[in-house]
């Protein structure tokens, strides 16, 4: 089974922060030619950083077209990480029983960081 993580960096000139997803292939029905995966979502702050915000924040994961959402808070200390959400989804194979699917994270993070008001942070791969 496979399995990955795709960071998308940001914050002043792309650092102190990091969202992150985390996926996992945790189950092949052959029969029916599909797979069961497992996306998480992380916020990571290097040392150093970190959010303070206790407000609840919408975060939506996409895999392959089919979209599910929450509520998380964001307040991370620097040097460590949180785990936002966690989303599994059934996908449906081509054909051959391959398949390459979309991921998306957004995060309707809605702070400021370092002068500068950030709506929205999205990952994807």
């Amino acid at each position: 089974m496979q399995s990955g993580i795709i960071n998308h960096p940001f914050g002043a000139g792309g650092k102190g922060y990091n969202l992150q997803m985390v996926w996992e292939e945790t189950e092949i029905n052959v029969q029916e030619n599909t797979s069961t995966v497992k996306v998480t979502a992380n916020l990571i702050a290097d040392q150093g950083y970190g959010i303070t915000s206790t407000k609840s924040k919408t975060i939506k994961i996409t895999c392959d077209g089919v979209t599910q959402s929450g509520t998380c808070k964001v307040a991370v200390s620097g040097g460590s990480t949180k785990q936002l959400f966690s989303a599994i989804f059934n996908v449906a194979h081509d054909a051959d029983g391959s398949k390459t699917a979309a991921l998306v994270c957004r995060l309707n993070i809605d702070i400021t960081i370092s002068g500068n008001h950030v709506s929205y942070v999205q990952s994807s791969g």
